[in-house]
Parts: C-alpha cells; structure tokens; sequence
C-alpha cells in the first residue's frame, strides 16, 4: 500500500511586524526571514501536507515582555497557519526546557494526528538549526514515527560564546546533527565539517518585492556631489564596525559615509555625526524601502567580518551573512574582507581588503573611485547574478529538489 507524505516544519517563524516591535530578544529578523521563505516554498510543494511549528509570543502587545505564553495559532506573512507553543520566558535554561516539552507535544499530536488518517504514513522534518530545544523533540518522535529529518542550518552549528549550561547545551547541536538525514545550510563548511551525511548549499534568497523595489531606485540613481560610502546592518564588533569607525575618523570627511542600523555602537556613530568635520550621516533604523534606497545611492557599499578572537574566526567560518546578498543587488561596487563564510558564487562580484590594514583599505577606496566604471561593471554582473541565482523562487527550488531527492532515497522510492 502506498505511504502519504507529511512535512512538518518546527523552529521560530513569526510576523515580520511583531518581530520589528517586539521587546523579546530571543528572535532575530535574519532568520525570521529566512524561515518564512522557506514555507512559503514548503507550502507550494505540499499545501495541507505542510504543518508548522513556531513560538507563541506576546502578539497583542509586543512592547510588553509576557514571561509566561501559552499555545495558540497565528498566521505567518506567507499565509500558512502555524501552531505557537507556550513556553516560560524566566530565564534562558528555563525558556530552552520548556520549549523542548511543548515542541515535543505539538510534534507528537500533528504525527499522532496524521497517522490516524493514514496509518502508512510517512514524514519529512525540517528544522531551524539543530539545537537541542528543536532536536530532541525530533529523536523523541523518531521512536513513535517514520521521520526524514533535515535541519536547515540557518546560523551557525553551535554559539561559541556561551559558557556554562548553556554553553554544554550549545555544544550538543553537533552531536544532534548525527540523527540528520541530511542538511540544508548558507555555508558549505557548516554541512561538510559537522556531517557526512547530504547536503545541499544555498544563497539568502532575496523576494521579489525587494527586487523590484531596487529596480525601480536603479532608473532614478543620482550622481553624488561627494563620494558615498554606505554601511546598513548591525553596528557589532561582529561586523568590524570598531575598525570601521577607525576608518571614518582617519578619513577626516574626504568622504560622505552613511551609517544605517543599530547594536553596541549605536551611541559612539551618534556622537561621530555631530563632528563636523567627518561628514557623516547615522540614519538609525530604517524600513526596507529607505535602506534598498541608501544602497542604490551610494557610490560604496562596505561590510567586514571580525576575525581578531576565535569566537569571530568561527563565525566568519560558518555563519554567513545575508547582507552581501542584498548589497549586490544594488549594483553598487562593494569592499569586504575575504572569509571562509562567504560563498563561492558570489566572490567574483566582491571587492577583498585587509580590513585591519587601515591603509590598505583606504588605498582600495581610491582605486574603486578613480577607476569607478570598470568596478560599476563588475557590480553590475553580480546585480544581474543575484536577481537570477539568489531569488526566492529559484533558491526554494533548489531546497524542495534536495529534500525530495534525499526523502525517496531514505525510503527507496
């Protein structure tokens, strides 16, 4: 007899608009997103086969931390409905444990509950990351159930930083990844370096809408009185914003600089913008709209990944950032420092500098600015590359192909 398919989806997915209000720290935007993309794809591939799984939060009032959630439904900025779990927002260890109860229940009633329907049913898993709050859940249901298991490897494999319990906690996402049938992931390193099982890599998928928007800022870009160097992200010594503010100051306004965001640097860019003499701009937080806007305008976009402790080394190696995805939609030329994070697809369109030789970064600006055309040009061809490689529709493609292929060869179909 034949066996239907289920796939299930359990991680942290929420309303974009309750994350960029929300006063609760345990979400962030990048993987929001990336997670709600990826049902969406999920949802076209199965429709009602597909089952989410995410966090119940306070939604009413997301100003106000709510230490104690309980289950309830919401709908996701994709459309699909998704089962909250209630968890206690006390402590972190008390938060990750009682996340582990409640995924583990909702994980057994969807599978208990599609199981009645069809008694030869099987499953396919999909995870944000593999830390131990979202996988033990899946070993549990692992006895019950028939389960292909594929984490999507969202972040990086395990938090270097923590100590403690929760650092032994972070520690077990590796041994976690060993019941994987497989891995989705950003970072090629993160699959083949935790895993000999299958994997399939891919780049952050940019929406239509975004590339729209900046298709509509490219028709109406205007030369700058003053060369325009841009950095739009979070202001962390993750990003090397202490080397670039070393930068801004040694540069003593010789260029306009642009700074977009917020993060622990957030008060030292306040104070730089009323000196005068640097000409520079901190815009803060900006909507989507003003930000692709500001990227397109500039005549340089700038990121640097840390590399001074081996806290950022692992992070350079194995988390990637999203970012250089969405600046090459611009087309505007950009300069980066080459880390093993950084996909191979990409690196022909980037600009590589020692981003702790000052000097060596001040010398490559003025090379990009008396040759502009010719790095414009390049700048270009990775505008084009990303609106062809890196769209969501193309990249979820890429996804569902892994994880069908992997599925049939598990069960031999």
């Amino acid at each position: 007899m034949s066996s239907s398919k289920y796939c299930i989806f359990i991680g942290n997915p929420l309303p974009e608009l309750f994350l960029v209000n929300t006063v609760n720290k345990n979400f962030a935007i990048g993987d929001n997103i990336a997670q709600n993309e990826l049902i969406d794809g999920l949802y076209n591939e199965y429709k009602e086969n597909l089952s989410v799984i995410t966090i119940a939060a306070n939604f009413n009032n997301p100003k106000v931390l709510n230490k104690k959630t309980k289950k309830q439904n919401i709908k996701l900025d994709c459309g699909v409905s998704a089962v909250a779990v209630g968890n206690l927002n006390y402590s972190r260890i008390l938060y990750f444990l009682s996340l582990m109860i409640t995924y583990t229940i909702a994980l057994y009633k969807i599978m208990h509950s599609m199981k009645k329907k069809d008694r030869n049913s099987k499953f396919l898993v999909v995870s944000n990351a593999t830390f131990a709050w979202v996988t033990l859940p899946v070993c549990f249901a692992k006895i019950f159930y028939k389960i292909c298991y594929i984490p999507f490897l969202i972040g990086s494999v395990e938090l270097p930083e923590l100590t403690g319990i929760s650092g032994i906690i972070s520690k077990l996402s590796k041994i976690m990844l060993k019941i994987s049938d497989g891995t989705i992931s950003y970072v090629e390193a993160s699959s083949k370096d935790y895993t000999k099982k299958p994997y399939v890599t891919i780049l952050y998928s940019l929406k239509k809408e975004k590339i729209q928007l900046s298709e509509e800022y490219i028709n109406t870009k205007k030369e700058n009185d003053k060369f325009t160097i841009c950095y739009t992200g979070t202001l962390s010594k993750v990003n090397g914003i202490d080397k670039l503010m070393t930068l801004i100051k040694k540069t003593k306004g010789k260029y306009r600089w642009i700074i977009c965001g917020t993060g622990e640097y957030k008060e030292d860019f306040q104070n730089l913008s009323e000196d005068k003499l640097l000409d520079m701009k901190y815009m803060g937080i900006m909507d989507n709209k003003e930000v692709i806007k500001l990227q397109n305008n500039s005549d340089l976009l700038i990121l640097f990944r840390s590399v001074e402790t081996n806290i950022y080394k692992y992070y350079s190696k194995y988390a990637a950032s999203g970012k250089l995805v969405e600046y090459l939609l611009s087309g505007t030329p950009i300069i980066t420092n080459n880390v093993e994070s950084i996909s191979k697809e990409i690196k022909p369109y980037l600009n590589f500098v020692d981003y702790q030789n000052i000097n060596a970064v001040i010398e490559r600006i003025e090379n990009i600015k008396n040759e502009y055309k010719r790095f414009e040009d390049t700048a270009d061809k990775g505008r084009e590359y990303v609106k062809i490689y890196a769209n969501t529709k193309y990249q979820n493609k890429k996804i569902i192909d892994f994880l069908e292929n992997t599925y049939n060869k598990k069960y031999k179909l």
